[in-house]
Order: C-alpha cells, then sequence, then structure tokens
C-alpha cells in the first residue's frame, strides 16, 4: 500500500514528486537566471560559438556518446552561475554546462546504474513534456557565453526554429547544491606524483 513505511516509489512517481519540488515550467524567456534549461535544437550552430565547425560537430559527437546516444534524447545546457554574479551584471560571461534529457523508456536499467556510478555527472528523475525522463548534466563540459550571444541563440531564424529553446528552469533548492557540485569537480587539486 502506498504511503506506508517503507514502500518504494515508482520511477515515474520519483520523477512526479522530483519535478514538483525542483522544477519550473513556467518561466520568462525574456531573462537569463540561474537553473535556467534549453534544450538545444541546432547542436552544430551552438558549439560553433566556441570552437570550428568540423571541431563543432566532433564534440557534439563526443558528448552524446559519452552519456547516452539514444535517437530521442536531446542535448541541453543550464545556466550554472552563482547567483552573487547576477547581482548587478558583476559577470560578463554566464556559465552553461551541458547535459542531457533522456527519455526514461530509453534509459535500461544498466545505463542508469553506469551513469548514477559516474563522478562526473548528476542526473535526476523528471517529467518533462509529459513522459517520465532523466535529467543529466554534465561536471566536465561546461562553457561561458555572453549575455547577448545566449539571447540570439534564442531568436528565431528563417526557418522558424530557434538554436536554444528554454524549456525549464531548476529551483534553487537542488540548484545550490548543483552548482558546489560542478564547482567541486572543476577545481579539484590534481597532483603528479611518482612513487
Amino acid at each position: 500500500m502506498r504511503g506506508q513505511a517503507g514502500t518504494t516509489l515508482s520511477y515515474s512517481e520519483k520523477a512526479q514528486l522530483n519535478s514538483l519540488l525542483h522544477f519550473d515550467d513556467n518561466i520568462d524567456t525574456s531573462i537569463i537566471c540561474p537553473g535556467d534549461i534549453w534544450v538545444i535544437n541546432k547542436q552544430t550552430n551552438f558549439f560553433n560559438l566556441f570552437s570550428s565547425n568540423s571541431e563543432a560537430a566532433h564534440q557534439v559527437a563526443l558528448f552524446k556518446s559519452e552519456i547516452h546516444d539514444g535517437t530521442n534524447s536531446q542535448v541541453i545546457c543550464m545556466e550554472i552561475s552563482p547567483a552573487c554574479d547576477f547581482s548587478n551584471n558583476k559577470k560578463p560571461f554566464k556559465t552553461l554546462a551541458l547535459g542531457v534529457l533522456v527519455p526514461k523508456a530509453d534509459v535500461s536499467n544498466s545505463l542508469e546504474g553506469k551513469l548514477k556510478k559516474s563522478d562526473s555527472l548528476l542526473l535526476i528523475p523528471i517529467v518533462f513534456s509529459g513522459e517520465p525522463s532523466l535529467l543529466i548534466i554534465s561536471k566536465k563540459y561546461v562553457m561561458a557565453a555572453t549575455t547577448s550571444k545566449i539571447e540570439n541563440l534564442q531568436k528565431k531564424y528563417s526557418g522558424g526554429e530557434t538554436v536554444i529553446q528554454k524549456v525549464i528552469r531548476m529551483r534553487e533548492t537542488l540548484l545550490l547544491s548543483w552548482i558546489q557540485s560542478i564547482a567541486s569537480h572543476n577545481s579539484r587539486i590534481g597532483t603528479v606524483s611518482f612513487h
């Protein structure tokens, strides 16, 4: 019976609870805030901001193969700048972490187990577009872009599609711990020693 101590929640129930507690789909697309999550519709155009055409295509392929190569997965990016950087526009660049949204139907138990063991990934089950999904953010793929570049990527082009489209926002309760985890991963001390 549900609601009793010792009961296990289904994946769908976990996704619904996480979505209610930690995500907001009533978002303002005119401003950029920490926790904003965009689906990257035109991946090569997005990665061209950071590298050449061939290198951009290579990075997309490498990133997706490291995390998930399912055909229904969507590459995403999340704004992870600390809130203090937003006060009075102190920082001209916004920090973005790459990730993937994968429908639960495409996530096998073995894949989910492998992803959970990774020390460079953050993941949480959520409901996205009405279906249970797994939101995965990489601690390794972090980049910066100016506010104007991000705003330009959100504008519709002649084909009617944007390069990126803001879809949800992670609430501060979860966002702060994820920003801390990403920052810790990227600022860890590396030591060379010979034994």
